[in-house]
């Protein structure tokens, strides 16, 4: 009986997956639904949207989503509430690479201001992040049991710099950033844990072809591989604040990095309960936190 009970609260589970019409969000949002789930699969591509959502059945809804525009993604969240009544976990997956180049390289010998950078990049893969993790916290706490689960599509690129991709580099390392800042106050106040998963060269529509010939494929990461760190992340309430480096069949949980001067770095980032309540309307409440 209680197999069951577990079987049917699962099948009740409901996720959010952006960027879900094809490469890994297509892969995570088809996964969710074998595991019987119920999933809102969102993007921009509408017609590969609502092609998947045809092929994987009623537990499946598509929504056309801007992720970059706020109101949108809240209508999205609003619809999904009203439609099944809880959310359990947010698969921010949705990004794009450079649009522009930072280096102005073919601006050389001009005198004119350069054009303003197309920084779809940034808004694209960190803001609509910070967006998504918003609304998620807001409905995840009227779930009858408040809380749930955000995990975000990071990339190796974020950690090792990629200079062909500067602006996508910087945008995913600040998920980086966030998730390992934010995940103990989530975690502790509502429940909610926060992770990032980091692929390598994953072999979908958003890697040049050119790019995959010249990649030894030993070297690439497998769509599967990506999948499971998000299982890892859903199925095990103890990963939390995690970077989860996925490179070819691989899990590599990375660390922190070392205080560059001890005590004097610690200090530095270390909480001021009055200035935290001053920013958010009450105290941190985290272990080592300066009253």
């Amino acid at each position: 009986m209680g197999e069951s009970l577990k079987a049917d609260n699962e099948a009740r589970k409901v996720a959010i997956v952006t960027g879900a019409a094809s490469g890994i969000g297509k892969a995570l949002a088809t996964h969710r639904i074998h595991k019987g789930w119920r999933v809102a699969c969102c993007d921009i591509q509408e017609d590969a949207g609502a092609a998947l959502v045809a092929e994987l059945g009623s537990n499946a809804i598509f929504f056309k989503l801007d992720v970059t525009d706020y109101d949108e993604q809240a209508k999205v969240f609003s619809q999904v509430w009203d439609k099944w009544k809880r959310l359990d976990a947010l698969l921010a997956n949705a990004g794009h690479s450079d649009r522009g180049s930072i280096y102005i390289l073919n601006h050389r010998g001009k005198t004119e201001i350069p054009p303003k950078p197309a920084l779809l990049s940034l808004k694209a893969c960190y803001e609509s992040f910070l967006y998504g993790v918003q609304l998620a916290i807001h409905f995840m706490r009227m779930n009858d049991v408040p809380g749930g689960q955000i995990i975000a599509t990071s990339t190796i690129a974020s950690i090792h710099p990629h200079q062909t991709f500067p602006e996508y580099c910087g945008a995913k390392a600040a998920i980086n950033q966030f998730v390992r800042t934010a995940a103990p106050i989530l975690k502790m106040k509502d429940h909610i844990t926060l992770n990032a998963v980091l692929p390598g060269i994953v072999a979908t529509g958003a890697v040049p072809q050119a790019s995959l010939d010249a990649t030894d494929p030993g070297h690439l990461t497998a769509v599967g591989t990506v999948v499971e760190a998000y299982d890892k992340c859903l199925t095990q309430p103890n990963i939390n604040g995690q970077l989860i480096e996925c490179s070819v069949d691989k899990h590599i949980f990375l660390s922190s990095p070392e205080l560059g001067n001890g005590d004097a770095t610690k200090r530095a980032c270390t909480v001021w309960e009055p200035l935290f309540e001053q920013k958010h309307g009450e105290k941190s409440g985290l272990p080592g936190a300066i009253l």
